[in-house]
């Protein structure tokens, strides 16, 4: 089954795209590819990927972004978000950008924070894909650096040593160096993490400043009781949070004055988006 056909039989979704992601990006590190038509779905949830052969690095992004174009063909916008936004987690590789196709629009940074089970990562996901740029926003989440940094795959699970103030700093650092490269290959980005840390939002105002581009920022909230049920109930997700008890670990922070655009992210998720979106216009397709 062809990865058009999987998806009109609803047999594909956001977590077989990134899949997909993850099997191409390890291709890809060993310069190897498989043609968009040799990507098998031989059921709902398994897929194989035929006839690789070896090619120069620069053929593998190239390809890569062809391939980009093909999954925004035959399913949704959002799905080629979330490829490329994965496979960007995967690779990291900047040299990938000179491959994409150029934004006509200027970009900006958006900062999307709160505490855990707010919901920030569920609406950077969901907002970056309608972002006017030709595949939407850079999502670059504080879960999945932490992680880039270790060196362990995603679904691992970090203990408290990787939770240090000074490995935080770290995080956010590369999650600017990140950005920088991003916004001066012409694409948008969304900073997604806890930002619990005044400095931390204070540094990432400052660097839309050195760039010259616009700065948005939103701080996600909802009851505590909300909170705790998101966490529980965690599937797929990178974060290490995934016990309600480690919520009231992060409410005896001092988080000081957030002077962000506040957004309850309690209702339903196309009322939070209606509510970010309302500030966004200017940058929405």
């Amino acid at each position: 089954m062809k990865l058009a056909q999987a998806y009109l039989n609803g047999k594909i979704d956001r977590f077989e795209i990134m899949k997909l992601a993850e099997v191409l990006s390890d291709l890809n590190k060993k310069a190897l590819y498989a043609s968009f038509e040799q990507i098998d779905f031989t059921c709902e949830s398994q897929f194989n990927v035929l006839q690789t052969k070896r090619i120069k690095k620069k053929e593998v992004l190239q390809y890569f972004s062809l391939l980009l174009a093909a999954v925004y063909a035959v399913t949704n916008r959002r799905l080629a978000s979330i490829f490329l936004n994965h496979y960007l987690a995967c690779q990291n590789n900047t040299e990938f950008f000179k491959f994409l196709p150029k934004s006509k629009r200027k970009p900006f940074i958006m900062a999307c924070g709160g505490l855990s089970g707010s919901g920030k990562s569920r609406v950077a996901r969901e907002i970056a894909p309608h972002i006017a740029s030709p595949f939407g926003a850079i999502v670059i989440r504080d879960d999945i650096v932490r992680k880039q940094l270790a060196g362990v795959d995603f679904d691992t699970t970090l203990d408290e040593r990787y939770y240090t103030l000074e490995n935080e700093r770290l995080v956010y650092k590369e999650m600017r160096r990140q950005a920088k490269q991003a916004i001066l290959a012409g694409y948008p980005v969304i900073l997604d993490a806890l930002f619990y840390n005044v400095k931390e939002r204070e540094k990432a105002e400052a660097l839309a400043l050195k760039l010259e581009v616009p700065f948005e920022a939103f701080w996600m909230e909802a009851p505590l009781a909300e909170r705790a049920s998101r966490v529980e109930t965690r599937l797929n997700n990178p974060s290490d949070v995934k016990k309600s008890s480690e919520l009231l670990v992060q409410l005896s922070q001092d988080v000081g004055l957030i002077n962000w655009r506040h957004i309850d992210t309690s209702g339903e998720k196309d009322d939070t988006l209606k509510k970010v979106s309302v500030f966004l216009k200017r940058y929405l397709r």
